[in-house]
């Protein structure tokens, strides 16, 4: 199903990468076209009794890590009998691509695609009604973190969970880094990344995106840590999402997300 009337063409595109059988499949927003990529068979097929387009990921391997070293290929062929935390990495890492470039994923082209995480329900309304009213000169739009403020805040509360402390040294040097080159750790403009609107038609889109994903690279998991820099980097493109994210009847508190 095409957004209607044909114009402007919108896809919503949410997913999981892992092991869990009874991964969240949140509802898929009526009316527009939406997507679902998981590597797991089980909710692949859960998926084909919902209104998604299932889009199965049969070599995560190759398709979700970027020149993957030797342990990380060893590690994930071997990821059912790793601990946890490892888990929780490995898998936070392998979701990256998804979020960052969902269009690639996907066989057909759309002016907007809105990716959220798959832990809750899209505000349709507001996305939609922010879409009927974008302005042309912005490539992208997510919504501010509701109660960290900035990089600093962002790391320290990094810290409280275990799969985050792996890359702790890395946000540290990249964060000194890009600060020496005339960033701030500072920087007001914090957004949450587990909802972004990518405007396909804009020419800084995909610099947008490849520019985050060597941010990432360079800086580790947390990819608000990284974000906070590339949206000063493209200020003038990156702007504030001003609805809920979530469906107001399922939404008690504005969540952080760190996919």
């Amino acid at each position: 199903m095409n957004s209607p009337n044909n114009s402007p063409k919108i896809a919503f595109v949410t997913g999981y990468v892992g092991l869990k059988f009874s991964a969240p499949i949140p509802k898929k927003p009526p009316h527009y076209d939406g997507y679902f990529i998981t590597n797991n068979k089980w909710v692949y097929n859960r998926l084909k009794l919902t209104n998604w387009t299932p889009i199965f990921i049969d070599n995560t391997i190759e398709k979700l890590f970027y020149a993957p070293s030797e342990d990380l290929v060893k590690t994930f062929k071997n990821i059912k009998n790793a601990d946890k935390i490892t888990k929780q990495y490995v898998f936070t890492t392998a979701c990256k691509p998804l979020k960052l470039y969902p269009q690639k994923f996907i066989q057909k082209s759309y002016d907007y695609v809105v990716w959220f995480d798959n832990k809750f329900n899209i505000n349709t309304k507001g996305t939609i009604q922010t879409i009927k009213n974008w302005d042309s000169k912005i490539a992208m739009m997510l919504h501010r973190h509701p109660f960290v403020n900035n990089i600093n805040g962002e790391f320290k509360e990094s810290m409280y969970q275990e799969r985050y402390i792996i890359d702790k040294e890395s946000y540290l040097k990249y964060i000194e880094k890009n600060v020496s080159q005339g960033l701030s750790a500072e920087h007001h403009n914090h957004f949450q990344c587990g909802y972004l609107l990518y405007n396909m038609n804009h020419p800084d889109t995909m610099q947008i995106q490849e520019t985050w994903h060597k941010h990432i690279k360079e800086c580790g998991i947390n990819d608000q840590i990284s974000f906070n820099f590339v949206a000063q980097l493209f200020s003038e493109v990156i702007t504030e999402y001003m609805y809920d994210i979530e469906e107001p009847k399922t939404s008690f508190l504005k969540r952080i997300f760190k996919k």
